[in-house]
């Protein structure tokens, strides 16, 4: 699927996910009226059910987790059921990896609970957040009561219009230390759990300016960022450094050389010995600003690019 489609699609899922399963949410739903808890609070419906969670046992302060037990209330028999009971969390983590394929866990294992999706007569999806950072995320068969836990640490954002397919999200942080921050990835998952596919916005959270903070110049000439390597791609290796190297590549695409950039980089050849003047353009290889890093600058007058590789020794 065309990445800008699919960005556009993720954007808009929370609307088409409201119109194909939730319902309205009353807000003046009574639990008593239903056979739950009265201290239950409504989470959602459908044509089947509606959802109802309530606080079992309060957190003993801000960072402890509460005991939070999901109801049922089924419309036709017009019965209620306690469909499982939250866990005492084991860990805290400071950051939970995504993946690509669901595990199934037991029902009576879920450490945390904010939230439900009423989905249909036979699934729905909960979420919660038992460490103050990651949302953990499963999807609940209701007659089997088996649950499967969604490999991503951001929460379900809603489901594709045609496929049904469930539409999550996960934090990422940028891999290149002169960046850092964490970006958004978009996963697209089956009933069973499994990514069918994903949107990476690493190099959409890239600031197109790195180029010109590196240099300490304000380009005069149109830059755009176009392509970006991490660590894990780039195989640069910079002949002058010993010792196993990490690099990060950026590659921009240029606009007509603005004279003022000529006169500033010629002047650059003349008095920095770290620069060259080559046939196409311009080069640079020495260290970066603060002496941090190795860098490698290409300056492609010819295919109107500039290449931007920074290293540094492997912990």
């Amino acid at each position: 699927m065309n990445k800008s489609v699919f960005l556009f699609i993720a954007l808009n899922i929370v609307s088409i996910a409201c119109c194909h399963s939730m319902g309205t949410v009353a807000a003046s739903e009574n639990p008593a009226d239903y056979g739950v808890p009265t201290s239950a609070v409504f989470a959602d419906e459908n044509d089947y059910y509606k959802i109802f969670i309530n606080e079992d046992q309060p957190g003993e302060d801000i960072y402890d987790v509460p005991i939070s037990s999901l109801w049922l209330y089924d419309k036709e028999s017009k019965q209620a059921s306690k469909l499982f009971t939250t866990v005492e969390p084991n860990d805290m983590y400071w950051y939970v990896s995504d993946d690509e394929q669901g595990i199934e866990v037991p029902i009576d294992s879920i450490p945390a609970l904010f939230g439900a999706i009423a989905y249909n007569a036979t699934r729905l999806i909960v979420s919660g957040v038992p460490d103050l950072r990651n949302t953990y995320s499963y999807i609940i068969d209701i007659p089997t009561r088996k649950a499967i836990y969604l490999p991503c640490n951001a929460g379900v954002l809603g489901f594709t219009s045609e496929e049904e397919y469930i539409v999550a999200q996960s934090y990422r942080y940028a891999t290149d230390p002169e960046i850092a921050g964490r970006y958004t990835y978009i996963q697209v998952f089956d009933w069973n759990g499994t990514q069918v596919a994903s949107l990476d916005l690493e190099m959409n959270y890239i600031d197109n300016g790195m180029l010109e903070n590196y240099l300490d110049y304000n380009f005069n000439t149109k830059l755009k960022l176009t392509d970006y390597k991490d660590d894990r791609k780039c195989d640069f290796k910079f002949p002058s450094e010993e010792g196993e190297q990490r690099c990060w590549e950026y590659i921009y695409t240029l606009g007509d050389w603005d004279p003022r950039d000529a006169a500033h980089f010629d002047n650059l050849v003349a008095t920095d010995k770290n620069w060259k003047k080559t046939k196409d353009g311009y080069h640079y290889t020495g260290p970066d600003p603060d002496n941090l890093f190795t860098l490698d600058i290409n300056i492609d007058l010819k295919n109107k690019r500039i290449v931007l590789i920074h290293g540094a020794i492997k912990d």
